[in-house]
């Protein structure tokens, strides 16, 4: 399946979004085990302060990389198809006008396509990174009420 389309699809993609919901998860069973053990759910709430942080370091981490790595490939890519289309370059004034501006063109499309992909990076980053956040909210502020009531332990 091509990027684009795999970014416009609601499911974790590979790599990053799965990493932030392991870590997610990994960091819920041990802010509940830390609260278990304590006996008490006032140490669930730090663990959302956790998720937070590990959520957008490994977000920016891993986009930040990602956005340098296809923006280098597509560069290498448009070096490769102007060094392709410069080997049929004609001779004369006109010629040469006319193939310049087919490399315009070119350059135009790859452009155009790289900003796209890139508007759409940014925009499932910032969804990812706003879900991290608004879980991470909830569980600080609200994460030893709803557990007590659920689950009372001794003194939260």
């Amino acid at each position: 399946m091509e990027i684009k389309q795999r970014l416009l699809l609601p499911f974790p993609m590979r790599g990053v979004e799965r990493k932030i919901y392991v870590c997610v998860f990994v960091l819920l069973l041990l802010g509940v085990f830390w609260s278990l053990m304590a006996n008490s759910w006032t140490y669930l709430d730090k663990i959302g302060s956790g998720i937070i942080i590990v959520g957008l370091w490994i977000t920016w981490q891993d986009y930040t990389k990602r956005f340098g790595e296809y923006h280098e490939a597509k560069r290498s890519e448009l070096v490769a198809l102007i060094a392709k289309y410069d080997s049929n370059a004609p001779k004369g004034l006109i010629g040469r006008a006319i193939h310049q501006g087919g490399i315009e063109k070119l350059k135009e499309g790859v452009e155009d396509e790289m900003s796209s992909l890139t508007l759409l990076m940014i925009k499932r980053s910032r969804y990812t990174e706003a879900a991290i956040l608004i879980f991470g909210t909830f569980l600080n502020g609200f994460g030893s009420v709803i557990f007590q009531s659920i689950f009372p332990l001794g003194n939260a």
